[in-house]
């Protein structure tokens, strides 16, 4: 069985190859919490597949731009377009944790956990021991 989740991992690794590191870190770990989700929070599951397909579809470009932290925003405002891959994963993020709180699944915990990289957030989830 760990033999074909690593396979498994592998194969995806190499269909998104064509994408920076970052990028394909991301769409991976999308892809790992979209498939954990369903069938009991099948919302949550198509917000982060609907995210996941707008990762897979940028450039390197687009997709540094999209991620990119602004440094200054006006009062009130978002420090990112509201349509950008870093507003929409900061938006569903909360939800995301919540619902991976007692979790022991360690695909899980790191899919997380890579997100949690990618955003510039530190807090990790450990794997239990």
């Amino acid at each position: 069985m760990m033999g074909e989740s690593v396979n498994k991992r592998n194969r995806k690794r190499r269909e998104i190859g064509f994408m920076n590191n970052k990028q394909s870190i991301l769409t991976q770990a999308l892809e790992t919490l979209e498939n954990t989700f369903l069938p009991s929070a099948a919302e949550l599951s198509s917000r982060i597949r609907n995210i996941k397909e707008k990762v897979v579809g940028m450039s390197d470009e687009q997709f540094e731009s999209n991620m990119s932290m602004a440094t200054t925003s006006p009062a009130g405002e978002h420090p990112y377009p509201d349509q950008s891959v870093r507003f929409l994963l900061n938006e569903v993020f909360p939800e995301i944790e919540k619902n991976v709180q007692n979790t022991q699944n360690h695909e899980v915990i790191s899919a997380v956990n890579e997100i949690r990289g990618i955003l510039g957030t530190d807090d990790n989830l450990h794997t239990p021991t």
